[in-house]
């Protein structure tokens, strides 16, 4: 058995013909093409990919108003998670993503006239832009909730309590923002701050039999759209999966001797949405890949490749990033 450990708890190791793939995956972009477990252990260096791809531990917040540092300031790929409650008397509270006296991003919900809305705006030079307002519904007054922020190259991403809930375009560069503070009737139980993830990278083919399951903890970036996981052997794709969040399907599929076979398409439910964490478990039995969504039988695909026990590369590509490998 090999064991390897990467960023986010990804674990590689060898197992016998009759094991599963689990997929545990974290959105951001990310492409792992995989032949063989053995090969990845040389080009890939451990402790430096570690450091760069690491969840930092939560500040615990006591009392508001609160401002504190963003430890290595804003990046494309970080994500900070607050957690708190809405006070019951509350009329707005904000959280602000401030660079010196300038505010980057100020996310202000308002309980107002019998209405729930949330202002988003940029304050810079001590001039305000125009206010971006949001009327979704979100939590009641009194009610705990989590809200995750989340730095694209062009935009943040906001998530309240792992739904997706509005995109703010940048209107100060994010590298220039080191702050974040919170005021008014809200209490905030933490806030952590996660770095972004590094790429893993292709590796030469191994000689034998790979047979995976892969897991995730934390899906991101709710603003990305799809990704795929190829099964491959010497003769093509063996299995093409390809959730298509845009779409609402899940696409299964093989390309074999040069060309793609006929799609599959039919399911009963879409296990995938945008902003949640999922884990995805693929089974190799004798005339089927049978696949788990969180635990729950989501379909059979059929083999289309007379020997499905030689399989040995595992692609994956897309709005994904993974967290946990195991095969």
């Amino acid at each position: 058995m090999r064991l390897l450990q990467v960023p986010r708890n990804v674990l590689v190791k060898m197992a016998p013909s009759d094991a599963c793939f689990c997929f545990e995956h974290m959105a951001t972009l990310m492409l792992w093409n995989i032949r063989g477990w053995a090969a990845i252990l040389t080009p890939f260096k451990i402790r430096e990919a570690l450091q760069l791809m690491r969840k930092l531990p939560p500040q615990i917040v006591r009392k508001i108003p609160f401002s504190g540092s963003i430890p290595g300031g804003l990046c494309e790929g970080k994500v900070i998670t607050i957690t708190g409650r809405v006070l019951p008397n509350t009329d707005r509270f904000d959280i602000n993503f401030k660079s010196g006296s300038d505010n980057a991003l100020h996310f202000n919900p308002r309980y107002e006239d019998g209405e729930k809305y949330v202002v988003c705006n940029t304050c810079n030079n001590s001039s305000w832009g125009s206010e971006e307002r949001t009327y979704k519904g979100f939590v009641q007054r009194g009610s705990l909730f989590t809200l995750t922020f989340l730095v694209n190259p062009d935009s943040y991403t906001v998530l309240w309590d792992g739904d997706n809930f509005l995109q703010y375009q940048h209107r100060i560069p994010i590298c220039k923002v080191d702050t974040i503070n919170v005021n008014g009737a809200v209490e905030v139980a933490s806030i952590s701050f996660q770095t972004p993830a590094v790429k893993l990278p292709k590796v030469k083919s191994y000689r034998g039999d790979v047979h995976l399951s892969i897991r995730q903890q934390q899906c991101l970036f709710p603003s990305l759209h799809r990704f795929h996981i190829n099964l491959k052997s010497s003769s093509g794709i063996a299995m093409h999966l390809n959730p298509r969040l845009n779409e609402s399907c899940v696409v299964r599929n093989s390309f074999l001797n040069g060309s793609w076979g006929s799609e599959e398409r039919d399911l009963s439910w879409m296990p995938f949405k945008p902003g949640q964490n999922f884990t995805i478990t693929i089974v190799c039995e004798s005339h089927c890949l049978k696949v788990m969504v969180d635990g729950a039988h989501t379909f059979n695909y059929n083999h289309r490749v007379s020997q499905p026990h030689q399989i040995d590369c595992l692609e994956i590509d897309g709005d994904v990033n993974l967290s946990f490998v195991q095969c």
